[in-house]
């Protein structure tokens, strides 16, 4: 998403703050951080992050966008992933596999979700994508947006309090 060039109102205080935070990340000054952005819907909480990720200093971020769907709530993971780019069809080997981890065929009947509600498959999926932003984040600062959470499966919701947990060190912001 880009900034629209027309001014952002009435948002001076969280708008500074998002930018700190994103500058601190993207200079390597600071490791990972993780802002919850929470409003009414269509009050404009993604178009405050979006001018805040075209603020200054914040170019070396690698900006990945995934967003929670009601429709897709059975889908573990499926924010994070989809910002990453997790999907069996990925060029890229590391993420077409864990794409394929996370939508594994165990049995024609199971739902994604019940494939993956056995805690060692979760616990497996969860590790494969901390694997993908470690690799991300070790080459350039990493800016991971989330919209939609309200929406987002428990799975999501575990993924990211480990991210801001495990992951502290790297240059990681998770909005």
């Amino acid at each position: 998403m880009r900034a629209t060039g027309v001014p952002l109102v009435g948002r001076d205080e969280e708008l500074d703050l998002l930018r700190r935070r994103l500058q601190e990340v993207a200079s390597g000054r600071s490791g990972a951080s993780v802002v919850l952005v929470e409003g009414s819907a269509g009050i404009g909480k993604t178009r405050l992050v979006t001018e805040a990720l075209a603020g200054p200093g914040t170019a070396a971020l690698e900006v990945r966008w995934g967003g929670a769907e009601e429709l897709a709530r059975a889908r573990p993971f499926w924010p994070v992933a989809e910002a990453l780019g997790c999907r069996p069809a990925a060029e890229d080997p590391q993420l077409r596999a864990v794409g394929e981890l996370l939508l594994a065929e165990v049995s024609d009947r199971a739902s994604p979700l019940e494939r993956i509600a056995v805690p060692e498959q979760r616990f497996a999926a969860l590790e494969a994508l901390l694997g993908v932003i470690e690799e991300l984040a070790a080459r350039a600062p990493l800016a991971l947006v989330l919209d939609d959470l309200q929406w987002a499966d428990p799975s999501t919701l575990l993924a990211l309090r480990v991210i801001g947990r495990r992951l502290r060190s790297l240059p990681i912001a998770v909005l």
